[in-house]
């Protein structure tokens, strides 16, 4: 027998298929896709499976890092955003549960053309955090918001 299909089931397939679609290298579209998985090793997920010792942000020392909190609420990331083209700005986040329900909110009204070069630009955008909070903990290379807006801008040229 056929699952009844949802608006909700149908939304997060259109998802999956456009983030594959998006014009951006593998590496970075598989990164969404965990993005909006909620399978990224922040601190909180690391701690949930007993492979750190803290939930908290090591950037912040504020919250717990989740998705949410090391893509738009740590302090360093809202420069970041503001200077992204998106309409999308860290306070307005707040509304949504989950990385993925802020993405299917922004692109469902969306022609695919729209939606795909969204889709782009956040993930480019959200893979230019990622490596900086990595190369700060890593690295110990100093957080910088410009550099990561010009790091991010790059991949457009």
């Amino acid at each position: 027998m056929p699952c009844a299909s949802t608006s909700s089931s149908n939304g997060h397939h259109n998802l999956w298929k456009l983030i594959w679609h998006i014009p951006a290298p593998p590496k970075i579209k598989m990164f969404l896709w965990r993005l909006s998985n909620n399978a990224i090793a922040t601190s909180l997920n690391l701690f949930n499976r007993k492979c750190a010792q803290s939930p908290v942000c090591q950037i912040c020392f504020q919250e717990r890092e989740s998705t949410e909190h090391m893509l738009f609420r740590c302090s360093w990331t809202i420069p970041v955003w503001f200077a992204c083209p998106l309409s999308l700005r860290p306070p307005s986040l707040d509304n949504y549960a989950s990385v993925q329900s802020a993405l299917m909110s922004k692109i469902s009204l969306a022609s695919k053309k729209i939606a795909l070069g969204f889709l782009a630009t956040f993930a480019l955008t959200s893979w230019a955090i990622w490596k900086a909070k990595n190369a700060n903990i890593f690295e110990d290379i100093p957080i910088n918001p410009a550099l990561t807006h010009k790091f991010k801008s790059s991949f457009f040229l």
